[in-house]
């Protein structure tokens, strides 16, 4: 695959069809690093089918560079494209947490933020045990009623705790 076969699966991922949409998506995952600059351009695409394909090769290649655009997209006004971001996330591992416990100190309020927050806390939680008491009381008030007045302080504090695992090397990054 040469790099002059990207340009031409990014535009195959606004295809009509389907299944032309799909292997071009499957294929710029495969090529993973390389494919990653013209996908995140793709995310400012006004067409929600683009941004999702754009998206969904994203969270499949799960490169930890993608993390800011990722975090971005829990923002989209589409649910599924948000949900692409959260997915991808999962998939860096928690070489993200930091990056979410920062976005939920910076926009608590934002619903949607919270409820990705919550699904990349439970799915990394649930694959490691450290992760999943780091982050037991920032769950807790994700769904408070003063979010702004809950969470920045236990995100915070779950922050120094990540931060401390890591420059004891606890966790594997």
């Amino acid at each position: 695959m040469t790099d002059q076969s990207i340009p031409t699966l990014v535009a195959q991922l606004s295809d009509d069809d389907g299944l032309v949409r799909k292997r071009a998506r499957h294929t710029l995952a495969l090529i993973g690093r390389p494919a990653l600059s013209p996908l995140l351009e793709l995310l400012e695409s006004p067409v929600k089918r683009t941004r999702w394909e754009a998206a969904k090769a994203l969270a499949e290649i799960g490169h930890p560079s993608s993390i800011p655009a990722l975090l971005g997209l829990l923002s989209d006004r589409e649910s599924d494209i948000r949900w692409l971001g959260a997915e991808g996330l999962i998939r860096i591992g928690p070489r993200s947490l930091r990056d979410v416990l920062l976005l939920l100190v910076e926009r608590p309020d934002s619903t949607d933020v919270r409820r990705a927050a919550h699904h990349v806390f439970r799915e990394l939680g649930s694959q490691n045990s450290v992760v999943e008491e780091l982050l037991t009381p920032v769950m807790g008030v994700l769904g408070e009623t003063d979010p702004a007045g809950a969470i920045p302080p236990r995100a915070e504090e779950a922050l120094e705790q990540l931060e401390s695992y890591q420059r004891e090397d606890f966790l594997e990054w």
